[in-house]
């Protein structure tokens, strides 16, 4: 099992990531759960891609990195949707 990581790990501004747990940080758990699902909507639309650090693909472990990939919203209405 790893240790935890240091503060210092948990952003990259110049590969532009950031762990979840930064962005989670102090929230109740329904926000957490809200925030995952944006990340997920973000990541569907090219915005964010979302990376398990640990890279041996199981997903036991609480780390999660999301990386900028494009800053620009893409114009998503509900009408759109339905």
């Amino acid at each position: 099992m790893q240790g935890k990581k240091k503060r210092n790990d948990l952003v990259d501004v110049n590969n532009k990531k950031v762990d979840f747990s930064v962005v989670t940080k102090d929230e109740p758990n329904y926000q957490v759960c809200r925030l995952f699902l944006s990340s997920l909507l973000l990541a569907n639309q090219g915005n964010v891609e979302l990376e398990h650090p640990d890279g041996d693909g199981s997903v036991m472990g609480n780390n999660l990195d999301l990386k900028l990939i494009n800053s620009k919203m893409a114009g998503v209405t509900m009408a759109g949707v339905m």
